[in-house]
């Protein structure tokens, strides 16, 4: 059982709406809120006795790249039904998943004596697939995901009921999401 975090409030029934309503936002497990698609260029060249057999391949693939929240369960709220504010503390975002969505083979020439296995050109893919995070995280890509993460969780919040609160997320002072909206028995809990 994951702790959801501490509610704040005097009435214990809220408290405990509080507490299911935000077990079942964290339900699933993996929020991604930011995908790019890619394109890269492997070349494979392999000789051997001197360069009398050689082997060389050109293939092309298609990656795609996914950031959010790996285990959302983590995450920890704080309701203060007096001030009206949400504390939202989210694990770090991370890249979610990196897939090679196609694989084409461009161009090969192959040498019986001198093959180019397919766990070369795996290898190399793979080693190209670190370099193409490296560069996304070099380019903002995290804080883009960070920030697309708090819309995405306050726009939950916000449709579960707490509009006219105040969410503020960990490390913040201003508020990500601020709705103001009449008090109406409708939209108070």
């Amino acid at each position: 059982s994951t702790a959801v975090g501490t509610i704040v409030t005097g009435k214990e029934e809220r408290r405990q709406l509080d507490a299911v309503v935000f077990r079942q936002m964290v339900g699933c497990s993996r929020l991604g809120v930011l995908s790019t698609i890619y394109t890269d260029v492997v070349m494979l060249k392999k000789s051997k006795v001197g360069g009398l057999f050689t082997s060389y391949g050109i293939y092309k693939y298609i990656g795609k790249i996914e950031g959010g929240i790996q285990h959302l369960e983590d995450c920890q709220f704080e309701v203060d039904h007096t001030q009206a504010t949400i504390r939202v503390q989210l694990p770090k975002a991370t890249i979610t998943s990196h897939e090679i969505i196609k694989l084409e083979k461009f161009d090969e020439k192959s040498s019986s004596f001198c093959r180019i296995e397919n766990s070369e050109v795996m290898d190399e893919i793979q080693q190209r697939k670190s370099e193409a995070e490296h560069l996304l995280l070099e380019y903002g890509f995290m804080k883009e995901v960070e920030k697309r993460a708090q819309e995405v969780i306050s726009g939950m919040i916000t449709a579960m009921g707490y509009k006219g609160y105040d969410i503020f997320f960990s490390g913040s002072q201003e508020p990500v999401h601020l709705v103001t909206a009449p008090a109406t028995d409708e939209n108070q809990m």
